[in-house]
C-alpha cells in the first residue's frame, strides 16, 4: 500500500497513539507501513477506526494477538526509505493463498520458509523447506542458487505476518520461479484460522514474548541476554547456558572475547 506523505502519517500516528499508552514500532515509508504495537483493547478498536477514516488506509488489516503486558519498552514512529531493506520492489501483481486453500491441498505445494534460521528453529510448517539464512538480506543470494527443480514446483512462501513475502515473491519470479504464492496474512493469520493446523512447534516473535503457541498465547521460549537467540527449555538446561551471560548459540564467541 503506497504512502504518499510519510511525514504527515508520522505526525498523525504519534499524536493518536499517545492517547492509548501504545508501545512498539511503526515504520513508515513510501512502500507502506510496518506496525508492531501493544496497546489496550480500546486502543486497538480506535486504531482500526482511525485507519478506516482515511481512504488510503482503509484496506489495512491489523493482525492481532494477546499479551498480558506490554511487549515493547517504548513507542517509536519512524520514517524509513524502505519498510524492509531488500533489493527487489514489491510487485503490483500478487498471488495469495488462503489458509483454507492451503490446508485443502497441503501436499500439492512446496512450502518455503523465508524467515531467519533462528525463527525456523522455534517452529515451522510440516515438511517445509528453508534456506538456512541468518538475515533476510541473505535471501537473494540463496534464491539465486536455488535448484531448477524447486523453481518448477508450486511454491507457497510464508513469514510471520506476510510483509517479508511481499519482497520475496517478486524476486523469486524474476529469478525464474514459475508458480509462487504468498500465504495470506502469514503464519499469525494461519494459526488464528486453521482447524487442521499443519504448523509444528511455536512461532517466533520480535518482542518480549519471544514465541507464540498454536493458539497465539505466549509460548515457552526465552531470549538469550547476549546474542538474542530464542532458547527452548532444553537450551536453558545446557551447561553452556548462563543466565544473562551466554547460551549454547553464543558461548564460543563469548569465550573468545574473554580470551582477548
Amino acid at each position: 500500500m503506497p504512502v504518499e506523505t510519510p511525514s504527515l502519517w508520522q505526525s498523525r500516528l504519534r499524536v493518536f497513539l499517545s492517547f492509548f499508552d501504545a508501545k512498539g514500532t511503526v515504520l513508515i515509508s513510501h512502500e507502506g507501513f510496518n506496525i508492531a504495537l501493544t496497546l489496550c483493547p480500546q486502543g486497538l478498536t480506535a486504531l482500526r477506526k482511525f485507519f478506516k477514516t482515511f481512504e488510503q488506509t482503509r484496506s489495512i488489516n491489523l493482525k492481532c494477538t494477546t499479551a498480558p503486558k506490554h511487549c515493547f519498552s517504548r513507542l517509536v514512529v519512524k520514517i524509513k526509505p524502505h519498510v524492509i531493506p531488500f533489493p527487489c520492489k514489491a510487485a503490483n501483481k500478487k498471488r495469495y493463498i488462503t489458509q483454507k486453500e492451503l490446508d485443502a491441498s497441503y501436499d500439492e505445494f512446496t512450502l518455503l520458509d523465508v524467515r531467519n534460521d533462528y525463527e525456523v528453529r522455534v517452529g515451522t510448517f510440516k515438511n517445509a523447506t528453508h534456506l538456512d539464512i541468518k538475515n533476510f538480506t541473505d535471501l537473494p543470494q540463496e534464491l539465486t542458487q536455488a535448484p531448477q527443480a524447486l523453481k518448477k514446483k508450486k511454491v507457497v512462501i510464508f513469514c510471520t505476518g506476510g510483509i517479508r513475502c511481499e519482497k520475496a515473491a517478486p524476486l523469486m519470479e524474476s529469478l525464474g520461479f514459475e508458480d509462487v504464492y504468498q500465504l495470506e496474512g502469514g503464519i499469525i493469520e494461519y494459526l488464528r484460522t486453521s482447524p487442521t493446523n499443519n504448523w509444528q512447534g511455536e512461532c517466533f516473535t520480535f518482542d518480549r514474548r519471544v514465541s507464540l503457541t498454536k493458539r497465539l498465547q505466549p509460548g515457552s521460549y526465552a531470549m538469550c541476554f547476549s546474542c538474542r537467540a530464542p532458547l527452548s527449555a532444553e537450551d536453558r538446561l545446557s551447561h553452556h547456558y548462563k543466565q544473562n551471560t551466554q547460551c549454547p548459540y553464543c558461548f564460543e564467541a563469548h569465550a573468545k572475547s574473554i580470551e582477548l
